[in-house]
């Protein structure tokens, strides 16, 4: 992707022909995982100021609100309470996820879909192509993907469980809507209950997580524990419920 200005003052996005597939296979492996990363890790090396072509972003698909109705309302209510992450900003693709990359075999060869980019947090897009990969492969795909953005890095990433429920309370509220396009990549075997459960067990465990980290700094590490580990048990890791 190449950026050049016109007499406009626009920035115009010129394209090219890149090697690769965007095919979604039903097993990731974790080069491939780790790939997605390490993607997110090369557009976050560069710094990069808002501006009106490229306007700030504060999530993944900032322009869209898909949930009919919110995922965990308690846990939205209580990220708004929590002051937003500072730092600089950077280049964001604003919309990672599989379906918006080039492979060829394990080797990202490109990004498409470019219209939610702009400048923001580097937890925007490495959360969510995390979210994302859980949802595709399940929960343990996640952390392949933070490990190859560490390592493409050279560091540990920050504020990972805020970003990440950022992340999982703007996906779907009826995952339906996203079966078309994702049979058209090649995943049939992936349904909207499947989806919504991987959703659900995902955005919880990423809440858990959250919640885990904001009390434990206030010095209830071991309530936080308790809590964390109730809400796994009741609404994760219910009996009858498949692993994924």
């Amino acid at each position: 992707m190449h950026g050049r200005t016109n007499r406009a003052g626009a920035l115009a996005v010129l394209t090219t022909v890149l090697p690769g597939h965007s095919r979604i296979p039903s097993v990731a492996s974790a080069e491939r995982l780790q790939g997605l990363g390490t993607t997110a890790a090369a557009l976050q090396a560069i710094p990069l100021a808002p501006r009106a072509a490229l306007p700030l972003r504060t999530r993944s698909i900032a322009n869209v609100d898909f949930a009919a109705r919110r995922l965990l309302t308690a846990a939205e209510e209580r990220l708004e309470q929590l002051p937003a992450p500072g730092g600089p900003t950077v280049f964001v693709h604003g919309d990672l996820w599989f379906g918006n990359t080039l492979w060829s075999g394990d080797r990202c060869t490109g990004l498409v879909d470019w219209d939610c980019a702009g400048a923001g947090s580097p937890g925007i897009d490495l959360s969510g192509a995390r979210f994302d990969a859980a949802l595709m492969f399940g929960l343990p795909a996640a952390e392949q993907v933070l490990e190859g953005w560490q390592r493409a890095a050279s560091r540990r990433a920050e504020r990972v469980a805020y970003w990440d429920v950022v992340a999982a309370l703007g996906t779907l509220a009826d995952m339906a809507f996203c079966v078309p396009a994702l049979h058209d990549q090649g995943r049939t075997d992936l349904d909207a209950d499947l989806l919504g459960q991987r959703r659900d067990r995902t955005s919880l465990r990423y809440c858990c997580a959250m919640l885990y980290c904001q009390v434990a700094v206030s010095g209830l590490m071991l309530w936080a524990r308790a809590l964390a580990s109730m809400i796994w048990r009741n609404h994760v890791a219910r009996p009858g419920r498949m692993p994924l």
